[in-house]
């Protein structure tokens, strides 16, 4: 194996470490001239192991910690089941809402059929869910780039689409909470997206099993302190539960 590919590999760990990096600091890191590093960038973004953003590098959708969509689907379902039935319950005729691409999200679907609301969202699978049940939901996709895997609508086109928008209630996801800060996430187009979110919707509601928090090292996206409501499971430790509260979030224990 020659130098070249020893660097590019750690220039990987390097990124999928950190969440976020800029090149100037993979150049200090690995210690090597700038001019390699865009080399190498240019590299390894073409072999799908790094996404280049603004002068920022990203770990690539490959490279994700995040298990496919069809396993998350399947996991912790009655969790979701009850986060889905008590988020629905938010929902009024006439809003118009954001749905995100997670799979909690998803199930809130079924449970909103009849309700007379306009729907913004960059899930793949709302949409074909939305179609497949035939539903009369008034369902609005929003442009960008498909994460095949994931099931979802990402990038930069994504993110500036939502300037031109403005929601009731936004439903977000959450892969990964941290104890201490919120919601966190391993791709810069994602964390923008979700930042803008916050920032044009009156009503930030979190849905998100327990499970989700853990001592996560990625970037920070949304701090608790922007979300109104988090719906969770019953198993939520009452520890958390008041530190989380004192933030001012108001937490529903579902289940």
């Amino acid at each position: 194996m020659n130098k070249a590919v020893i660097r590019r590999e750690k220039i990987v760990e390097e990124v999928i470490k950190a969440g976020v990096m800029s090149p100037k600091d993979i150049a200090e890191k690995v210690n090597v001239s700038y001019a390699t590093i865009k080399r190498d960038l240019i590299v390894l973004e073409n072999e799908k192991k790094i996404i280049r953003a603004r002068g920022s590098v990203v770990p690539s959708h490959s490279d994700s910690s995040l298990p496919q969509f069809e396993t998350r689907v399947k996991a912790n379902r009655a969790a979701k089941e009850v986060i889905a039935m008590k988020a629905a319950n938010m929902i009024e005729d006439g809003d118009v809402i954001f749905m995100d691409s997670g799979t909690t999200v998803l199930s809130i679907l079924k449970y909103i059929n009849k309700k007379n609301v306009t729907i913004f969202t960059n899930s793949v699978s709302i949409v074909m869910e939305a179609v497949n049940e035939e539903s009369d939901l008034d369902i609005n996709i929003l442009p960008g780039k498909i994460l095949k895997g994931h099931l979802t609508i990402s990038g930069l086109a994504t993110a500036d689409f939502i300037d031109d928008l403005y929601f009731d209630k936004c439903f977000i996801s959450g892969p990964y909470l941290n104890y201490d800060y919120g919601v966190l996430d391993e791709r810069l187009d994602n964390k923008l997206i979700k930042q803008k979110l916050v920032s044009h919707s009156k009503t930030v509601i979190l849905c998100a099993d327990s499970s989700k928090l853990k001592g996560w090292e990625m970037m920070k996206c949304i701090p608790y302190s922007n979300i109104d409501y988090w719906i969770t499971d019953r198993y939520l430790e009452n520890d958390l539960y008041r530190q989380i509260s004192e933030l001012g979030v108001e937490i529903f224990r579902e289940g």
